[in-house]
C-alpha cells in the first residue's frame, strides 16, 4: 500500500481535553428567548412527517482511490423502505457513516453513493470508474510531488446522455456535486445525499428548475420521486479509503440511516417550520448570556433569522421557527476547552457537542453552536461554519451543526440599544448585523445551498434563478450574459448599475435588482460601512432548501 494524500484534504484533528481545569463560577440566570413569531404552532404537523430507518452492513471490502473493482467491492443495502407515500414536495436522505475501519490503517474511508434505483429507475448513473478506480494517482504538481486527482470520465453521468440526479450540465460538474454530497476530500467520513432537492417537474433555460441535472429528460413521474405502497429502493456505497492507492483485505463497516420526508404540501403554500437547539460554548459565552445587554443579543440575533427566512423571504422561503432551546456547555463539562476552536477541529466539536442535546430533537432541531472564535488554520478568524452543504440529518457526526464566533462580545454588542426590549436592525452595529447574515448564511449551506458564484468568479452554483459574477469585481457587477432577476437587465448588468447606488445607501433591505441581496453570496454583503445586505432567497434556492428534512 503507497499512502498518497487526497489534494486538497483538510484532516481534522483531535482536541485534548485538560483533566485539571479551574472553572470560573457563571452568576445570573440563564438565558430564555424572547423572539416574536417562534413557536410550535408554526410547524405544519397536518401535513409533514418525517421516518427514520437504519440499515447496517458488518464487513465490507475497504477501496484503494485508484483501484479497479467490480461487484465484490461494492456494498448493496436492498428492501429500503419506501412504502408510504411521500406527497409532492417530499424527499428521502442518506445519511452513510464507516464503522469499524482498521486501526492498523491511517485516515478512514468515504462510504460513497455509486448507484440509487427506486427499482425502475436509476438515480446515480456512476460510469467509467471500475477499470481504473476513481482517482488517478500517478499525478504530479508544481512542486513534483504526487497526488490523486479525479478520473477523467468516470462520474455520475460523464457524457450526459443517462439522467443524473447529481448537479450539473456537464461531467465534471456532476462529478463536482457527487464529491462534495459524499464528503470526498473532507476528514468527516460521513456521507448526506438528500434527494430530491427541488422540484422535477418544471426547466428554466434547459434545465430542470432544481439543483440536479435530468437530461436528457425527466424521468420521475409527476415530478416527484417514487413512493408507495410495494416500492422498495436499494443504495450501493463503495467504502473509498483516504489514504491509500490501493487496498487489499481489509474491510469496514456501513452504517445506512435512511431519513424519509413526507410533504403533501402543494409548492407555494405552508413551508412549515425549523427548530433551532442554541449551544452556548464556555464559561465567557454563558456568563454574557445570564445578563440583560448578553440577552437582549442573543434574542436580536434570533430574529434575524426569523426575518429572512420568513417574514423577508413570505413568497420564497417561508420558512418560520419553531421552538429555541438552549443549552449551556459549561466548563465542568469541557465546554471551555471547545470555546477557541479550529476548523481542523470543528468537525470533532460538532460530533461531541451534538450528544449534549436533547436526542428526541435529532433531525428536527438545527444544533447552533456559539463559540468564541473559530481559528482559521492560524490565517485568521471566521464569523461561523457549516457542518455540510446538506448536512446530515442525524447527531453524533462531523456534520451535525454549524458554529459561529461570539468574539465574546455577546453582553457589549449594540451600546445604543439600552433597557431589555428588542434591539432594531436600524440601531445595531455594523458587525453584529453581519454576525446575524452569517447565521442565515451559513443555515442555508447546512440546509442544502451552495455559493452562488466563489471567490474567483469561476465556479458557481446551477440553480438557473441566482446570479453569477464571472469578473473579479465580485461586489460591483454580475453576469453580463444573466437573465437573473437579481440583475436589473442584460444591457445593464455590466457594472453601471451597482448595488451601492441602487440601495441608496450602505443596508439594502428590500431591493431586489441588488444581486448581492441573496443569502448565500460568497462572501460579507457589506460596502463602506460594514452593513450587511444579503437578506434574500431566489424562489429555487428556496424549493432546495424546503425539501430538506429539517423543515416541518
Amino acid at each position: 500500500m503507497i499512502p498518497l494524500v487526497l489534494t486538497g484534504c483538510l484532516f481534522k484533528k483531535d482536541a485534548v481535553l485538560s483533566t485539571a481545569v479551574v472553572c470560573p463560577t457563571v452568576t445570573g440566570t440563564a438565558w430564555v428567548p424572547n423572539v416574536a413569531g417562534i413557536g410550535n404552532a408554526n410547524h405544519d404537523d397536518a401535513s409533514i412527517a418525517s421516518y427514520k430507518d437504519v440499515y447496517t452492513v458488518s464487513s465490507a471490502p475497504l477501496l484503494g482511490l485508484g483501484q479497479s473493482y467490480g461487484p465484490a467491492q461494492v456494498v448493496t443495502i436492498s428492501n429500503i423502505d419506501m412504502e408510504t407515500d411521500l406527497g409532492s414536495n417530499g424527499s428521502i436522505s442518506l445519511i452513510a457513516e464507516t464503522t469499524g475501519f482498521p486501526a492498523s490503517l491511517s485516515g478512514s474511508a468515504w462510504p460513497v453513493l455509486v448507484s440509487l434505483s427506486d427499482g425502475t429507475n436509476e438515480w446515480v448513473q456512476m460510469s467509467g470508474c471500475t477499470a481504473a478506480g476513481f482517482f488517478d494517482c500517478s499525478l504530479i504538481d508544481s512542486g513534483g510531488n504526487p497526488y490523486c486527482g479525479a478520473r477523467v470520465g468516470c462520474g455520475p453521468d460523464p457524457a450526459g446522455t443517462l439522467g443524473s440526479v447529481y448537479l450539473g450540465t456537464d461531467g465534471a460538474s456532476r462529478r463536482a456535486r457527487w464529491e462534495q454530497q459524499n464528503s470526498i476530500g473532507s476528514s468527516d467520513y460521513v456521507t448526506s445525499n438528500i434527494f430530491p432537492n427541488c422540484n422535477w417537474s418544471s426547466a428554466v433555460g434547459g434545465q430542470a428548475s432544481c439543483p440536479f441535472a435530468m437530461a436528457p429528460g425527466n424521468f420521475f413521474t409527476g415530478g416527484k420521486i417514487r413512493s408507495g405502497t410495494g416500492i422498495r429502493y436499494t443504495a450501493k456505497y463503495i467504502l473509498l479509503t483516504s489514504n491509500y492507492e490501493s487496498v487489499t483485505g481489509y474491510t469496514a463497516g456501513v452504517k445506512l440511516t435512511v431519513v424519509r420526508k413526507k410533504d403533501a404540501n402543494a409548492s407555494g403554500t405552508s413551508k412549515g417550520a425549523v427548530d433551532l437547539n442554541v449551544v452556548l460554548v464556555g464559561s465567557t459565552n454563558i456568563q454574557d448570556s445570564h445578563t440583560d445587554k448578553g440577552k437582549q443579543n442573543l434574542d436580536a440575533l434570533m430574529e434575524h433569522v426569523v426575518s429572512q427566512y420568513g417574514t423577508e423571504n413570505a413568497t420564497t422561503t417561508n420558512i418560520k421557527i419553531g421552538k429555541i432551546t438552549v443549552y449551556e456547555w459549561a466548563c465542568a463539562d469541557g465546554g471551555d476547552s471547545w470555546a477557541t476552536t479550529d476548523v481542523d477541529a470543528i468537525g470533532t466539536l460538532f460530533k461531541t457537542g451534538s450528544g449534549l442535546v436533547d436526542q428526541t430533537s435529532e433531525g428536527k432541531a438545527l444544533n447552533i453552536f456559539l463559540v468564541s472564535t473559530i481559528d482559521y488554520s492560524g490565517a485568521g478568524t471566521i464569523l461561523g461554519i457549516s457542518g455540510g452543504i446538506a448536512s446530515a440529518a442525524i447527531n453524533g457526526t462531523g456534520l451535525s451543526g454549524l458554529a459561529f464566533s461570539s468574539f465574546n462580545k455577546l453582553d457589549t454588542f449594540n451600546p445604543s440599544c439600552s433597557g431589555t426590549g428588542i434591539c432594531p436592525v436600524s440601531s445595531q452595529e455594523n458587525s453584529f448585523v453581519n454576525m446575524g447574515g452569517t447565521i442565515v448564511h451559513e443555515t442555508g449551506h447546512f440546509l442544502g445551498l451552495n455559493h452562488l458564484s466563489e471567490a474567483k468568479g469561476t465556479t458557481h452554483d446551477r440553480t438557473p434563478d441566482t446570479p453569477q459574477c464571472t469578473t473579479q469585481n465580485m461586489l460591483t457587477q454580475c453576469d453580463p450574459g444573466s437573465a437573473s432577476p437579481y440583475c436589473i437587465s442584460r444591457a445593464t448588468c455590466k457594472g453601471e448599475a451597482q448595488c451601492s447606488t441602487l440601495c441608496s445607501g450602505t443596508y439594502c433591505a428590500t431591493q431586489t435588482a441588488c444581486q448581492f441581496n441573496h443569502v448565500m453570496w460568497w462572501t460579507t454583503k457589506s460596502y463602506s460601512s460594514g452593513v450587511g445586505d444579503g437578506n434574500l432567497f431566489s424562489a429555487q434556492s428556496a424549493d432546495i432548501i424546503n425539501y430538506n428534512p429539517y423543515v416541518r
